[in-house]
Parts: structure tokens; sequence; C-alpha cells
């Protein structure tokens, strides 16, 4: 259906419907409801008494519907008033109008209270198996009328669009540079782990420390998960009093997990990464205890949306229960 701008004849500017013309401005939805009533008592008296008005009112309301919509609704005799066919179909059309009506404003006033509306989320890829589902499911539960929209994004991305009003949230990785005039929750840990290949000799360890990754071909990520103007692997390995020289960057995950299989290089990752990995890698975990990676949640500061104030409340419901969890080993 396609809209068209028109002009009147005092030429201000109208919209309306390719191939259909609006009804007159007399056309109301009282019309629609003073019809629905006289259709399901076929009587102009009781119809009245059920409005609350008189009589004769209603029968110059139903004639002026009649000359408005330009067919004939009603057949009425000394004794009886019947439905016409088109008047059965207008029947049918008006009670299904109404009650859309009804729902639209029922919906507003949810969207007002931020019960409904929709939502556009970022999220970091290494949430995506882990926390989105749940998260997904409590939203369901809590907020039926709302439209919720996942968008898989690295954090910089995020902190773009959130700016823009784009995205009205984001879940993302800590932490994050050039935040002015956002906010930022911390909401979760992730231990690190070691990526390597399924065919290299750290794939065999139930763990591996940082000062053996140190010793090995080091390869990182800018430009997919992590902001380019910091470097989370040398956050770690700051943490942990470990020096850890990244040897070589590539500019997305899908790249970074090609090189791990083909060179044997070691990433050191969120230890959900092993889920989007792949069963030819093998994620090793990291003893240093500091060597984790912190996730939050991103939103304007003093932003007014509505639906946001749901979002938040249900997101830290689902991380305060559970925690996304990681599988070690083979996907």
């Amino acid at each position: 259906m396609l809209l068209a701008s028109t002009e009147n004849s005092t030429g201000a500017a109208a919209i309306q419907v390719s191939g259909m013309v609006p009804p007159d401005a007399g056309f109301e939805l009282r019309h629609l409801r003073y019809f629905i009533a006289v259709a399901e008592h076929l009587h102009f008296g009781r119809a009245a008494r059920a409005l609350h008005i008189s009589q004769p009112p209603l029968s110059r309301q139903i004639q002026d519907l009649e000359y408005q919509v330009g067919v004939q609704l009603l057949c009425r005799s000394s004794r009886s008033v019947k439905l016409t066919a088109a008047g059965e179909v207008f029947f049918a059309e008006s009670k299904r109008i109404l009650s859309l009506v009804c729902r639209s404003l029922d919906t507003v006033r949810l969207a007002a209270g931020g019960e409904a509306g929709r939502c556009d989320i970022g999220v970091s890829a290494f949430l995506e198996s882990g926390c989105l589902s749940p998260l997904r499911a409590a939203l369901t539960s809590k907020l039926r009328e709302a439209e919720f929209n996942f968008h898989r994004l690295d954090t910089e991305e995020q902190i773009r669009l959130i700016r823009n009003r784009t995205l009205v949230a984001g879940l993302v990785l800590l932490p994050v540079e050039n935040a002015d005039q956002i906010r930022i929750e911390p909401l979760f840990r992730l231990p690190a782990v070691a990526l390597v290949a399924i065919s290299h000799p750290f794939a065999g360890h139930s763990e591996i420390s940082l000062r053996d990754v140190a010793s090995s071909a080091v390869i990182g990520v800018r430009d997919d998960f992590v902001p380019r103007s910091y470097d989370h692997v040398e956050h770690i390995a700051r943490m942990c009093g470990v020096p850890i020289h990244v040897k070589k960057y590539v500019p997305d995950l899908g790249r970074l997990f090609q090189d791990v299989r083909q060179t044997g290089s070691v990433a050191i990752l969120p230890c959900s990464a092993q889920q989007l990995a792949g069963a030819e890698m093998r994620s090793v975990p990291i003893s240093e205890p500091d060597a984790d990676f912190t996730f939050g949640v991103a939103h304007q500061r003093g932003c007014d949306y509505p639906l946001l104030k749901g979002f938040l409340e249900t997101l830290h419901e689902v991380t305060l229960s559970r925690t996304p969890k990681c599988t070690y080993g083979p996907y």
C-alpha cells in the first residue's frame, strides 16, 4: 500500500492512501458504535436505551452513517429492523475496527508505562550462546507486548549506535573507552581461555598459565569485539602481572579462528568463545584467577525511553539468577 502526499484547496499538505478515498469528516467512531448497537438489538428503542440516548438522535446518526457510506445498511419497517447484505459486512467490519481502536489505546498506555513498544539492543557475539536465550525468555514472559530485537555488534559500534539513539542499550565487553554520556553497568565476568587448534600442544592440558602462553604466538582481534583503542589481552596481562605481547591483530573473529586453526597461534578469549569456534579448536582454561573478561550493559545517561527500565530490570534479574556458563573442550 503506497502513501502519497497531496495538497488540499488551502495548500496544506495532506496524506492519503493510494487508491483509497478517506471518509468524510462526519464519519466518526461513534457512528460505528451506534450502528453496532442497532445491529445487535435489531430494534432502535432497545439500542437507544443501551446507549443511554433517546431514539430520534440515534435514528438520525444511522441515517447520517448510511449517507456517508453511500449504502443502505438497514431495512426498516414498522414491525422490524433487519441488516441488509452490505449491513452484515459493515457490522462485522465495525466490530473489528472498534476492537483495533481499543487495542491501540491499550498498547499506547502500555508503551507510556514502559510495557510495550520496540527496543533494539546490541549484543557481543560472546554472549549470544549463554546469555541471550534466557534473557529473551524472561523478556517475553515479563513484557509480553514489547518487541526486543538483538543485533550482534562489536563494543565500539554499539557505543556509537547508542549515542545516536539507534540502539536503546548494548551488552558490551568492558572496560569501554570514550564513553561520555554513556552509562556503563558491570554485569558479570567470564574466565579467559587459551583458544588453540586441537593439534596444538596446549590442547591436551587441563589448564595453562599465562606465562606459558606468553612464549607463544598470540593473536588478537581489533574491529570485532574490542574497541580499536583498547586491548583486553594486554589488560588481562597487566592484571595478572604477566607480560604478553600480541604478535598479530586480525579484523574479526572469523579470521582469528582461521589463523588459530592454520598457523598454531593462541588466542586469549572469554570462555564462551568455544561455542563460536567449533569442534576443530580447544579452549584451555587459564590458571590465573584474575584472567577474566568483564561484560556489562551500556545505555545513554538520562534516557527516558520507557521500555529501557523494564529491559534493565529483567536483564539484572537474569544475570543475578544465572551467569552464562562456559563449556571447555570441543563444542
